[in-house]
């Protein structure tokens, strides 16, 4: 591996960590009632602080830009590596969802399944408004 995809491994990693960084500096609390461990509402969040920023960052890595394509060692490269990133992000997230899901499981099945299958109360004002 050369020195600028080190630097662009690292560039990732650093941007996660930033957000990780600034997840713990903000201290986090929820105001939801649950009889379950907080791990499982950290780990929710931290999963989707991680997943998002990835998924925004294969986004840059998706361009034609010639300073991305420089750092990876080409197009081919930042490409593979775009898929690589997204991968990861779409499972960070999907892990996310799966952990507010098993948070309301024990005291709270409605909620686990709106969370599966979210739906809104209000579809028809929302409809008609698309249409005038």
């Amino acid at each position: 591996m050369d020195g600028k995809r080190k630097i662009t491994i690292r560039f990732l990693w650093g941007i996660n960590v930033l957000g990780l960084v600034l997840w713990y500096l903000s201290y986090p609390e929820t105001t939801f009632r649950h009889n379950i461990e907080p791990f499982f509402i950290y780990t929710s969040q931290l999963t989707g602080i991680c997943g998002f920023s990835l998924f925004a960052i294969s986004f840059i890595f998706s361009t034609r830009l010639q300073c991305i394509e420089d750092l990876t060692g080409g197009l081919d490269k930042a490409y593979h590596l775009h898929h690589t990133i997204g991968k990861t992000a779409f499972f960070l997230i999907l892990l996310h969802s799966l952990l507010l899901i098993i948070r309301w499981i024990p005291e709270n099945i409605p909620k686990a399944f709106w969370y599966i299958l979210p739906y809104h109360r209000r579809w028809g004002s929302i409809w008609a408004a698309g249409r005038s």
